[in-house]
C-alpha cells in the first residue's frame, strides 16, 4: 500500500467478527483498503503482515478530504473536506461482506 498524497486522517472499520481489517484513509479523496492478516508460522514472532488490497477511491469532494469516521456497525462511512460536505458512503456496497 503507498499514499503519496498527505493523510489527513485514518478511521478502521469496526471488525465485527470479520477475518480481515478496513481501513479508510482522507487524502486527496477517500480511499478504503482490506487489511488480510497473512497466515504465520506458529513459532513465528514479530509482527504480523498484511495482504492490502485497494476496494474504493472516491473523489466526489473535488477537493481535500479531512475526515473520515465509521457508524459502529460499519455500515456507513463519513467523509467531510473543504467543499463544506459531509458525504455519506454505504458500506455494505463495497464488498466487504
Amino acid at each position: 500500500m503507498t499514499v503519496t498524497d498527505a493523510v489527513h486522517d485514518i478511521a478502521f472499520s469496526p471488525n465485527l467478527g470479520r477475518s480481515f481489517h478496513v481501513l479508510a484513509i482522507a487524502t486527496k479523496d477517500v480511499r478504503i483498503f482490506k487489511l488480510v492478516p497473512l497466515r504465520k508460522e506458529s513459532s513465528s514472532t514479530g509482527p504480523t503482515k498484511f495482504e492490502v488490497q485497494i476496494v474504493a477511491q472516491f473523489d466526489n469532494h473535488n477537493s481535500q478530504v479531512w475526515r473520515v469516521s465509521w457508524n459502529i456497525t460499519s455500515t456507513l462511512l463519513a467523509s467531510s473536506g473543504d467543499d463544506g460536505c459531509v458525504r455519506l458512503w454505504k458500506g455494505d456496497g463495497l464488498g466487504l461482506g
